[in-house]
């Protein structure tokens, strides 16, 4: 009779045999909401797992923590161990499972986590990093590393997002339900729609909040804007913070539900967003962008707004945000027609980008759906009237703005029944 055997070759494929794998990280935790530092285990098997004689460490190997005797977790179950038990209490009272005190923290920079069984063997390595592509929000700002998937690559960043504020130890993830949430951006103007730098807070709830007393910063803990006394979002409403006031009032005169101005702007190459919650003394939300893909290209300079798809989701994915409407639609809900009566692209259907040249004498409209068949670009004016209706060859059409008076177009691919759309302006 032959006899076949299953283990593990190398420590690059030990992830593909462990039953028990890292399932969140918090390595630097906010100063104003500190719980410590923690690893959150999952078994991810379908038999419930004896941890004796069990251990994992850092990347010191003398950094050791022992799981302890008899110490198991149920099929599809949570674990955590901290390296400080009552930080982890104060922060997060109603986790249960959880074990400490490993007698050692991990790296804000970087580190590794290697798991042995019970014969030494190693059943699980990953290491993880506090620079992009890693998420910049796990990083003293508030928030976890996730593992997006349960049994996904742990050496690859694309399969760790940040989680919650605080995050979710001994469960598996959920949506936040943040109370406030960042929902359009507005860093880097184009010169012809220049309403300076701003920022929209929607409140979820049903209640107004009051931000009395706030704080918002960026990445930077001496840049600090607190909200005037007596500021409030009403219930399901919007508020914008503009860094210079004079300028979002010029381009957006009807909107009266904003605040400012700062004494900073946000970087046009990408930035950290803080609120710190004056009740609580804690922070309450955070975000870090950046002005490179999956994060919306048209927001850098282009004309238009990053603004958020689904407020469910998660915050820090660059794929959760759009490019927003020409200008932005600042203080309100965001309307997909953008005040056009024009459909604009829903999402993956038909893409369709507007560029304009460092002189904007010649617009470039970009789009695949030109190469799937028949298709026709469409430009209107703002009246909803036939301005230009073409077929593209390749997948780009260059007009020159002289063939066009100044002024805001919609700009239309049509392939079929299907279409995407995307205003643009015209000096």
């Amino acid at each position: 009779m032959k006899h076949f055997f299953l283990f593990c070759l190398t420590i690059s494929l030990t992830r593909l045999c462990a039953q028990l794998e890292v399932s969140e990280i918090n390595f630097n935790s906010d100063s104003t909401l500190n719980s410590g530092n923690w690893v959150e285990f999952h078994n991810r098997g379908s038999n419930a797992l004896n941890l004796t004689s069990w251990i994992f460490t850092d990347a010191n190997p003398f950094n050791v923590y022992s799981f302890p005797v008899n110490q198991t977790i149920a099929a599809g179950g949570y674990l955590v161990v901290t390296d400080d038990t009552a930080k982890f209490k104060n922060i997060h009272p109603g986790v249960s499972n959880v074990l400490g005190e490993m007698s050692f923290g991990l790296s804000n920079n970087s580190d590794t986590i290697t798991i042995y069984d019970n014969n030494g063997i190693v059943v699980y390595n990953m290491a993880y990093f506090d620079s992009t592509p890693w998420q910049k929000t796990a990083d003293g700002m508030g928030r976890t590393l996730e593992l997006r998937t349960t049994g996904a690559d742990p050496a690859q960043p694309g399969n760790w997002f940040a989680g919650c504020m605080g995050g979710s130890p001994g469960a598996a993830y959920s949506p936040c339900n943040e109370p406030i949430i960042f929902s359009e951006v507005n860093y880097n103007s184009v010169l012809q729609i220049n309403s300076g730098d701003w920022l929209e807070l929607h409140n979820t709830t049903t209640s107004a909040i009051d931000l009395s007393n706030w704080e918002l910063k960026d990445k930077r803990d001496t840049n600090i804007y607190v909200y005037p006394v007596g500021t409030v979002i009403p219930a399901n409403g919007y508020l914008v913070t503009a860094v210079d006031t004079a300028l979002f009032k010029t381009a957006f005169p009807s909107v009266l539900n904003y605040v400012g101005q700062l004494d900073y702007s946000f970087s046009n190459t990408g930035d950290g967003i803080r609120l710190f919650n004056a009740q609580t003394g804690k922070i309450q939300l955070s975000l870090v962008f950046n002005d490179k893909a999956p994060w919306p290209l048209g927001a850098d300079g282009q004309g238009y707004t990053m603004e958020l798809i689904d407020e469910n989701g998660i915050l820090n994915d660059g794929n959760n945000w759009r490019d927003g409407c020409l200008g932005g639609s600042p203080g309100r809900a965001y309307d997909p027609n953008c005040g056009t009566g024009i459909q604009e692209s829903s999402g993956t259907a038909l893409q369709l980008r507007v560029l304009q040249d460092a002189s904007a004498s010649d617009i470039v409209f970009v789009s695949d759906a030109f190469l799937s068949g028949p298709s026709h670009l469409q430009i209107y004016d703002v009246t909803g009237r036939l301005m230009m209706d073409v077929m593209p060859q390749g997948n780009t059409h260059t007009i020159t703005t002289g063939q066009l008076c100044s002024g805001v177009y919609v700009a239309r691919v049509v392939v079929g029944a299907s279409v995407g759309a995307r205003p643009f302006f015209v000096q």
